[in-house]
């Protein structure tokens, strides 16, 4: 009978030691506030080790920790604002259990309501505070799902870490986006930052047509809140006509932008913006000596300024007058007048001052990094091949109405050599011709690509008709002298580059026959002869240009 006390007595014994105590705590307690995503942190020690630790909401399990931090990221976001019951349960290798509950509150200031907590995410993102912008326009979104301007903030943080994807996706989910010119141009921007990435080239096409149906559906809403605000009693004033003359350039309506300032440009008392205005219009309806002879007479009684200068520069700019150009801006480039420096970087750019025309472009991005004209400036004149890119991807993005840009990507598509994304440069002038019908440059470089594949048929139609038009013009000469090189026909090609020699020795006289290809490289990459430049009232005017 002895024995088995005994035993007994020691299998209690050694039961009781196995069964070791667990201490539990949160890093909570009681009637505390949490919000945004709130990390549960358990404390746990037991002596025979701890194989688990549950973390449950209201009764609903959430995680499972089986490691030292035993933690849960708790997103408050997705439950609602007020008290919740957070029960915390350790199991230890003896399948003991220590189970605690704490009484927690959310508060996202869920009651604050959608628009005021989405202003003060954009406040935050505005002072690039990320941070704090992603906390609030999560908030906002769970006030009002699909919330417009709260869906831009959250989608632009998105994409300031490259993941396009989920800033299309929450713009897309976005409510009444046919409603927001700011966050359809959003959408519009990161869609085609996600076309231009090379794995996307096949798509290329069909996605640029697409983004700029909703740019124009943007632009174009834009257009009528403008008209709309500034109508007062039935009346616009000459600001009022400005404002929509701005809106209608961003929207690529520019003859309709040319007629809205012409009604605030009347008379010699005329406001001095609206005559610059309507200058810089008629420079970019080609219609240059009509510009210039609305600003020499502020030339002539000294009531033009550094904006009507920098028009003025534009002009010539587009009659491939590069020096006259440069001149005209220098006066203002001392004070960083931003219109001035981007002439100045297309000028000296065109003049094979790469040094100057980089460091002029840097300034010009530096004052202006959200506008196309600026960043396209930079493009064309930067050395760096990457920060280039980066600059053309965004001023695509900024101003996705003007052709140049579209002819310089489709040089650098076409200037890649890759057989497979000739077609792709095609359709990029395709783009363009859509939008101006005589594009010298667009046609001259769907003319080097067919004569670069081979495609002496098709290309020889084209340099015919430009050959009527432009016989004299250099670049002309020139391309007539490509063409007879692909053919063969030594003569011919020494004619033709002699007559581009002469007609302008400083930029058309290559020490030797050019191929396709190096012509697009020398007249649409290096000098931007006819390049489709441009500058906008966003940096005429930057202080008052949205």
């Amino acid at each position: 009978m002895c024995a088995p006390l005994f035993l007994l007595g020691l299998f209690a014994v050694s039961g009781f030691a196995a069964r070791a105590d667990i201490t539990l705590s949160l890093n909570f307690k009681d009637g505390d506030k949490v919000s945004d995503i709130t990390k549960l942190i358990a404390k746990v020690e037991s002596s025979d080790g701890i194989d688990k630790v549950e973390f449950r909401v209201d009764d609903d399990l959430r995680n499972s920790d089986t490691s030292v931090p035993y933690e849960y990221e708790w997103d408050t976001i997705a439950d609602t604002e007020g008290a919740h019951t957070i029960s915390i349960t350790a199991y230890d290798s003896n399948m003991q259990t220590k189970r605690i509950t704490v009484a927690l509150a959310i508060d996202n200031e869920i009651a604050l309501g959608a628009p005021a907590l989405a202003q003060k995410a954009q406040d935050a993102l505005a002072a690039k505070d990320n941070a704090t912008a992603l906390r609030y326009s999560r908030r906002a979104l769970k006030a009002e799902p699909g919330n417009s301007e709260a869906s831009r903030v959250l989608a632009g943080l998105y994409a300031g870490q490259q993941d396009l994807p989920k800033a299309i996706a929450t713009l897309e989910k976005a409510k009444n986006l046919d409603a927001s010119t700011g966050a359809m141009l959003d959408l519009a921007a990161y869609r085609l930052r996600r076309a231009l990435q090379p794995e996307n080239a096949a798509t290329f096409l069909t996605e640029l047509q697409a983004v700029n149906d909703l740019r124009h559906k943007a632009a174009d809403l834009a257009v009528k809140e403008t008209t709309k605000r500034v109508t007062v009693d039935g009346k616009i004033s000459a600001e009022g006509h400005d404002a929509i003359g701005d809106a209608l350039t961003f929207a690529g309506h520019t003859h309709q932008a040319t007629l809205e300032y012409g009604k605030a440009a009347i008379g010699d008392d005329a406001p001095l913006t609206s005559v610059n205005r309507l200058a810089l219009s008629l420079v970019m309806e080609n219609r240059p000596q009509e510009a210039m002879n609305l600003l020499r007479p502020l030339m002539r009684t000294k009531k033009a300024d550094a904006v009507s200068r920098a028009i003025e520069g534009l002009s010539l700019l587009r009659q491939q007058q590069f020096v006259e150009a440069r001149a005209a801006v220098q006066p203002d480039l001392a004070d960083h007048v931003p219109a001035s420096l981007i002439v100045a970087a297309y000028a000296d750019s065109a003049l094979g001052k790469r040094r100057d025309a980089a460091a002029a472009a840097h300034d010009a991005a530096v004052l202006l990094p959200n506008v196309g004209e600026a960043q396209f400036a930079l493009a064309i004149a930067t050395p760096d091949p990457v920060e280039s890119d980066s600059a053309i991807s965004r001023a695509l993005a900024l101003s996705p109405f003007q052709v140049g840009l579209y002819l310089e990507y489709a040089a650098r598509i076409a200037l890649s050599k890759r057989q497979d994304r000739y077609d792709q440069a095609l359709n990029l002038t395709d783009l363009v011709l859509k939008a101006e019908p005589d594009n010298m440059s667009a046609k001259m470089m769907q003319a080097m690509i067919f004569l670069q594949a081979n495609r002496l048929p098709e290309a020889e139609p084209i340099l015919k008709d430009l050959n009527k038009k432009y016989a004299t013009e250099p670049d002309m000469l020139l391309a007539l002298a490509t063409y007879w090189n692909v053919k063969d026909s030594g003569g011919q090609v020494t004619y033709f580059m002699n007559q581009a020699r002469k007609a302008d020795a400083d930029r058309f006289a290559p020490s030797s026959p050019l191929r396709p290809l190096e012509f697009i490289a020398l007249v649409n990459r290096k000098l931007h002869y006819r390049g489709g430049l441009f500058l906008t009232p966003a940096s005429l005017y930057p202080a008052t240009t949205p």
